[in-house]
């Protein structure tokens, strides 16, 4: 590999990287609050991509990272910086993981409100998943564990009825959660 094609290809990883990150702190942030869960969830998610990729850096990088691009997502605005999502995430495996990143962060905290479930559900709309796509996205990572780590007991959560494509009038919200 040509030294050009060395930073094409690590250009292109960065600008991946950047889309799987926005995907996660616009979950993470459509509550109106970002938890510490979600983004020790993020930044967990994050170093084992890159650390799959040889990278040794801290979490304390990655944190950075994320509030950079935080702060970029509040500059631009959430809705625009998620109609750019396409074009950081480019083919079907990146978007997936994406769709992915954004369910273990919103799912991380234990509690999912309506307005995480319809963030969630127009990540993965804009990135070309159908709902039925999205809640098999969604399926897979709450069964896997990676989005509620903390969570001790073996049974649901009233939390975990809340996915992708719920209508409003199926789903109460617990005035007490916020």
């Amino acid at each position: 590999m040509t030294e050009m094609d060395e930073t094409d290809a690590a250009d292109m990883a960065a600008e991946i990287l950047v889309g799987i990150v926005a995907c996660g702190v616009l979950a993470g942030e459509s509550d109106g609050e970002v938890k510490d869960e979600e983004v020790e969830a993020l930044v967990t998610i994050v170093a084992g991509f890159l650390e799959g990729l040889g990278w040794q850096g801290s979490h304390d990088e990655i944190r950075a990272a994320t509030g950079d691009i935080a702060q970029e997502i509040s500059d631009t605005g959430a809705a625009e910086y998620l109609t750019g999502l396409p074009a950081l995430l480019s083919d079907h495996d990146q978007r997936r993981i994406g769709c992915m990143v954004a369910a273990a962060v919103v799912g991380a905290d234990g509690e999912v409100d309506r307005a995480e479930a319809t963030t969630y559900a127009e990540i993965c709309t804009v990135l070309g998943f159908s709902v039925d796509e999205a809640t098999e996205i969604w399926d897979e990572v709450m069964n896997s564990g990676a989005a509620d780590e903390d969570d001790d007991d073996d049974e649901p959560d009233d939390d975990d009825d809340v996915e992708p494509g719920d209508d409003d009038e199926d789903v109460e919200r617990d005035p007490d959660a916020d």
